[in-house]
């Protein structure tokens, strides 16, 4: 009985032990195989990022670049790179990179877009010559100039913590102290950095002009002839009448003057509408924007425009001219309430932007949009002499060529800045702008990566 016995436990053992020994060999093997897939897993995402990276890379060196690349052996494994353009008229284009080895892939897509101006809080190739940053003025979001930086009393510039992000303040210059640094040195809330060159396109609005022929709304150059009847000096004259000198005396005589002038266009923004008309007392057309402007630009060809309202969708506005904000121009959905808003306007002037001189903009102004002046400023009509008009509130950015003034200041007996005539300003960057921009708004050379999805 004992050996039976013995040899009873013999065998269980061994067969605990057998599947013991089967439970951790295929523990073990698919271990080995976890590891397996996990390597390949990961040189395949390695390859793709790779891919990814050599794609930007060439956009980055020829925007015109869409070869891709077709089974570029790397590290032994293979990738093949694709370009797709998503939206040709703003140049949006799609890098989709597939990395394999062997037998696993992973795909990584890129989207690209030129560069915008409209990423900048604020922008200026000339600083104006005497204008200052002064302790009242703060500006929040990406700042450059091409010009010296003149600061007063500790301007502050950059303050990206409130969003999580690092917004860059360059100049292409020096920075200026009014007395010294002690008094004046401005607080820099983000990196900072002179001798950064970052010129102004010779024409930013072509693309737009572009854009607005081919599903745009393009207002053809249009003008306005009157005919009026001014009275017209004859001088006297001497005649020799049957031998002897007649004086016939001076005489006034109505005669017709016509005069020919290019119109001015007002545009009014109600939510997903806009009204149209071509002059102060001209009849107003209503459209659907979507309907007239399916890609979003309004542009007035030749002429000075004339804007207010509020904007629902995403659009801009362009004239040859001159654009007067005649009263507020503000979202449908403000995107510091609801960070989800599409809403997005582009306001693009040949020459400047102006705050009209008018009862509706003398008690604070309210401005959404990313600002462009090719050649001129943004500045208020009458800065000097209009009555104090209380603030500026942008939310969005300011381009422009020449700094413009908005208002006038002086310091009053305990040391306190006040104004004498026009704004205040308040701007408040629209940190959508860093990935987000209006149609066609003028490009800055170069591209940016809008999205990297693994």
């Amino acid at each position: 009985m004992i050996g039976k016995a013995a040899l009873l436990l013999v065998i269980g053992f061994s067969v605990l032990f057998l599947m013991f020994g089967h439970t951790f060999n295929s523990v073990s093997n698919q271990s080995v195989d976890n590891y397996v897939d996990y390597f390949n897993e990961t040189e395949a995402h390695s390859l793709a990022h790779s891919g990814a990276n050599l794609g930007a890379n060439a956009v980055f060196m020829n925007s015109n670049w869409t070869t891709g690349y077709s089974n570029l052996h790397l590290n032994g494994g293979v990738i093949n790179v694709s370009v797709q353009i998503l939206n040709a008229s703003q140049n949006i284009r799609q890098i989709t990179s597939v990395g394999s080895y062997d037998g696993t892939s992973d795909t990584v897509q890129v989207i690209l877009a030129p560069s915008r101006f409209s990423e900048y809080a604020y922008y200026s190739v000339s600083e104006g010559g005497s204008i200052w940053w002064t302790g009242k003025d703060t500006v929040y979001g990406p700042f450059h100039t091409q010009d010296n930086l003149r600061v007063y009393k500790h301007p502050v510039f950059g303050d990206g913590q409130k969003d999580n992000l690092q917004y860059t303040t360059d100049i292409k210059g020096n920075l200026i102290y009014y007395n010294n640094k002690y008094q004046d040195a401005p607080t820099l809330l983000g990196p900072f950095q002179t001798g950064v060159d970052k010129p102004l396109p010779n024409d930013g609005l072509q693309p737009l002009r572009d854009a607005a022929a081919n599903g745009g709304f393009e207002i053809q150059q249009s003008s306005t002839t009157t005919t009026t009847m001014v009275d017209e000096y004859v001088p006297g004259s001497w005649q020799r009448v049957h031998g002897r000198w007649k004086y016939t005396p001076g005489y006034y005589q109505q005669v017709p003057t016509t005069t020919t002038s290019l119109d001015t266009v007002y545009v009014t923004f109600v939510k997903d509408s806009v009204q149209i008309k071509m002059g102060y007392s001209k009849p107003t057309t209503t459209y659907k924007t979507s309907e007239i402007a399916p890609d979003g630009v309004i542009y007035a060809q030749g002429m000075d425009l004339r804007l207010q309202g509020t904007v629902q969708g995403n659009y801009s506005v362009v004239s040859d001219g001159n654009i007067y904000l005649d009263g507020d121009i503000v979202y449908n959905t403000n995107p510091n309430t609801n960070p989800n808003s599409t809403d997005l306007l582009g306001i693009v002037a040949q020459n400047n932007v102006i705050m009209t001189d008018n009862a509706a903009n003398h008690n604070n102004i309210n401005i959404d949009a990313a600002i462009y002046c090719q050649n001129g400023s943004f500045t208020a009509q009458n800065y000097d002499t209009r009555p104090p008009s209380g603030n500026i509130n942008l939310l969005g950015g300011i381009t422009q060529n020449i700094r413009g003034a908005v208002g006038t200041f002086s310091t009053n007996w305990s040391g306190q800045e006040v104004i004498d005539s026009g704004f205040n300003k308040i701007y408040r960057y629209d940190k959508r702008l860093k990935h987000m921009f209006p149609p066609a708004f003028p490009t800055a050379g170069g591209f940016q990566i809008v999205s990297w999805k693994d």
